[in-house]
């Protein structure tokens, strides 16, 4: 017969495994990206996470060679990011979809300043133009149905994919689906002056 001590630690072994299990489900400190464009948008833009962070590669339509430079805007290690590419923009989004826990700097706006004049150039500038909080995207009370776990916030919406629901159209448009299913819709072009001229990509036929 197991005295009080030995009833004590096993008790203290159900509380544990009952408490730990959920947290190391959730345990994420792991980064991916997915990319969201159309076919034949004229820019290309590609995101990932370098040995100095998070860095950025800004080019012209498929096959113009660039080089890597930091995205910039704070971005944290822990990120689950959705670049999304509007099909004629020199502006793109950068959607902190569900890594971390903060309400702030969830969709990062940013714009290429000049364009590459020659295959090998080393590739445009890329300027962080507009941060937005939750509270700049969502209503009251979209903001009380947000989730949180240990290592994640949920504020977008799942699509029957299973994958979070982004789009791009127009020539400049992005959009998103948050919690309670409406459409947050931003013409990024129409978000402030541009910062300086861009050469357009030629296409070719």
């Amino acid at each position: 017969m197991l005295g009080f001590r030995g009833v004590m630690v096993g008790f203290a072994a159900v509380l544990l495994v009952a408490v730990a299990v959920p947290a190391r489900a959730d345990d994420c400190m792991g980064r991916s990206v997915t990319r969201v464009f159309a076919k034949g948008s004229a820019y290309r833009v590609e995101v990932r996470f370098g040995e100095k962070g998070w860095e950025q590669r800004f080019s012209p339509g498929e096959g113009a060679d660039t080089v890597w430079w930091p995205l910039g805007g704070d971005v944290p290690e822990h990120a689950h990011l959705i670049v999304a590419i509007p099909p004629s923009s020199r502006r793109f989004a950068v959607i902190r979809a569900g890594a971390e826990r903060d309400l702030t700097r969830r969709v990062l706006v940013y714009e290429a300043v000049v364009s590459p004049t020659k295959r090998g150039a080393p590739g445009p500038e890329v300027v962080l133009i507009k941060a937005f909080d939750l509270a700049d995207l969502m209503t009251a009370k979209e903001l009380a149905q947000v989730s949180t776990s240990i290592s994640h916030l949920r504020w977008l919406a799942i699509g029957k994919d299973g994958a979070y629901a982004a789009r791009v159209g127009g020539t400049d448009r992005v959009e998103f689906d948050v919690i309670g299913g409406r459409t947050v819709t931003l013409e990024l072009d129409h978000l402030g002056p541009r910062t300086g001229p861009v050469k357009r990509p030629v296409k070719r036929p």
